[in-house]
């Protein structure tokens, strides 16, 4: 026979394979209806929680080089606050050299209201230092950021402008750099408009300078900054939190009555991000786990005894001559059959369940919100329902294939 007659042969064996699998699930609803459901849960519950984990811990965070950003939170006898003080912050900006720049953000964004143009409207607004999106390395798409170097006494003077905000306010007017708002009754003069999707720890419209009227009091007794640093060209996290130490214990010789036994605790900035879901996310997955594991033994189960009962048949079919090979390849296809559907209607319940997941386990302080379909969803299916059923189906599958048909048949 020639080589193009075998492939022809085995193509049309796999289709008959295939066929004949449909038609023997269909022989089985009650069997074919339990694993298929088994499957589809556990693949779906699975699938959205290590979505959920891997948008939060594995997905780079969408600045520039992400790995040497670090975020800097105040500790008050080895405890973390988190926030530090404005003039705490500028002795860490002016003297660690290992941090190639330090910005702040304040604690939370707060309502204002915005008049110069239409009606009054409220937006959202959060204090930061000018270099925040230097340091962070995404630059405005219109004009630049503040241009303001110490502090204003009266309003803001300066703001930046989310890209949402220009265009419902503005209605996207290119010529928006240089054009006045007020702000809470304060003049303002828009520096620049953010990229679409900009967003750093707040939703916000706007990002102005922090004036000591609105934002707070600026004094070391008064904590409402979180600290926000690139290092430096081949420092180290290691060598920036020694140095940053260093800088402590000076900080609280000079002012003890303000900063006794206080420091600044540096930690990447992803981690420090995703600090407070990291062991909720993890008992989930735990638990999603440990339920995958029990669906895989119930569907093993379930093969196992489905394989017993088709000794026979397997036996009439060996004895007409179908080898063990095409025997195995027969349950393994009916197997891979039910792993598909299996996994497709697991897709689709992951992404209902991923959107309930993420009302227990809230990331919006990494502007995760809604997640959708990703390939990272879709290989993890795939992975869990194609791994899951074949591996928990090789040996049935092989055990019933491998039965001596003269002993099954006498």
């Amino acid at each position: 026979m020639r080589s193009g007659d075998l492939e022809g042969s085995g193509f049309s064996d796999l289709g008959q394979d295939i066929r004949y699998a449909f038609r023997t699930l269909r022989r089985t609803p009650g069997f074919t209806l339990v694993a298929f459901l088994t499957l589809a849960l556990s693949i779906g519950a699975t699938t959205a929680m290590f979505t959920v984990m891997h948008a939060a811990m594995g997905r780079a965070l969408p600045y520039h080089n992400p790995g040497s950003l670090v975020m800097g939170r105040a500790t008050f006898g080895g405890n973390v606050n988190p926030w530090a003080s404005f003039p705490d912050y500028m002795d860490y900006r002016d003297q660690a050299e290992s941090l190639a720049s330090l910005a702040t953000i304040g604690g939370g964004a707060g309502s204002v209201t915005v008049t110069g143009t239409d009606e009054p409207e409220q937006a959202n607004i959060t204090f930061v230092t000018s270099n925040l999106f230097e340091t962070l390395g995404v630059p405005p798409i219109l004009g630049s950021t503040f241009s303001i170097e110490e502090l204003p006494q009266n309003g803001p003077g300066e703001v930046v402008i989310s890209h949402s905000f220009w265009q419902s306010w503005f209605g996207g007017d290119p010529n928006v750099v240089g054009r006045t708002l007020t702000v809470d009754g304060s003049s303002a003069t828009v520096m620049g408009v953010m990229p679409p999707g900009f967003r750093f720890m707040y939703d916000v419209d706007l990002w102005s300078p922090p004036w000591p009227g609105n934002s707070q009091p600026i004094t070391r007794r008064y904590h409402n900054w979180l600290l926000v640093g690139r290092l430096a060209s081949g420092a180290t996290l290691e060598e920036a939190r020694a140095e940053v130490d260093v800088i402590s214990v000076q900080l609280q010789e000079a002012y003890p009555d303000s900063n006794r036994r206080k420091a600044l605790q540096l930690d990447g900035l992803q981690t420090a991000m995703v600090e407070g879901y990291r062991q909720s996310i993890l008992i989930l997955v735990g638990s999603i786990v440990l339920v995958l594991l029990i669906a895989c033994s119930n569907v093993a189960s379930l093969l196992m005894a489905r394989g017993s009962a088709r000794v026979s048949e397997l036996a009439v079919r060996s004895a007409m001559g179908a080898g063990r090979f095409r025997l195995t390849r027969q349950l393994l296809v009916e197997c891979l059959i039910l792993a598909l559907t299996s996994g497709v209607a697991g897709v689709l319940l992951a992404m209902w369940l991923q959107d309930l997941i993420l009302g227990f386990v809230s990331l919006n302080l990494l502007g995760i919100e809604e997640l959708g379909v990703s390939f990272t969803m879709l290989g993890i299916a795939l992975a869990l329902s194609v791994g899951t059923v074949l591996l928990f189906g090789v040996y049935p599958s092989f055990s019933a294939a491998r039965a001596n048909p003269a002993a099954v048949l006498k």
